[in-house]
C-alpha cells in the first residue's frame, strides 16, 4: 500500500498502519496507575505477580499474551465494572512511551513526522504521567 501511495506521488506524505483491535495490550506497561485503576491488590500480590501466578504473563513479558482475557479476569476480581471512564482514567495516567508494539510505534513515529513537535506548544501525542 505505502509503495502504490508513493509512486502516486504521496511520498512522504502517507503511510499504512494496521492495528490488530487489542486496546488492552498498551495498558500493560509497568506502572502503578495500572494497580490503582483496576482496583488492585487482590489477594496480597501486585497485579504483575497475580498475572504471574496466574500464567497471563511470563517472567521478563512486558504484556500477557492474553491481554484481554487478563485484564477481564483482573477486573473481576477486583469488582470493577468494564467502563469508558475506567480506559479514560487509564489512558490520563499510563504512558504510552513503554508500548512496544510495532504497529502502534510506526502510528506514533508517523504522527510525529507529520505533525513535529512545536517548543512551547503542548504536544502530547504518547504521553503520559508515568
Amino acid at each position: 500500500m505505502e509503495a502504490r501511495l508513493a509512486q502516486n506521488g504521496w511520498v512522504g506524505c502517507s503511510g499504512g498502519v494496521v492495528i490488530d483491535p487489542e486496546l488492552e495490550a498498551w495498558v500493560w506497561g509497568d506502572s502503578p496507575h495500572v494497580d490503582e485503576a483496576l482496583g488492585w491488590p487482590c489477594g496480597g500480590r501486585s497485579l504483575r505477580q497475580w498475572l504471574e501466578h496466574e500464567h497471563y504473563l511470563i517472567p521478563g513479558q512486558r504484556k500477557p499474551s492474553r491481554p484481554k482475557e487478563a485484564v477481564q479476569h483482573a477486573m473481576r476480581l477486583a469488582r470493577k465494572k468494564r467502563s469508558s471512564a475506567l480506559y479514560g482514567e487509564l489512558a490520563r495516567k499510563v504512558s504510552f512511551e513503554h508500548c512496544s508494539d510495532p504497529a502502534f510505534l510506526k502510528l506514533k513515529a508517523t504522527l510525529r513526522r507529520w505533525f513535529p513537535p512545536q517548543s512551547g506548544a503542548g504536544n502530547n501525542v504518547g504521553r503520559g504521567t508515568t
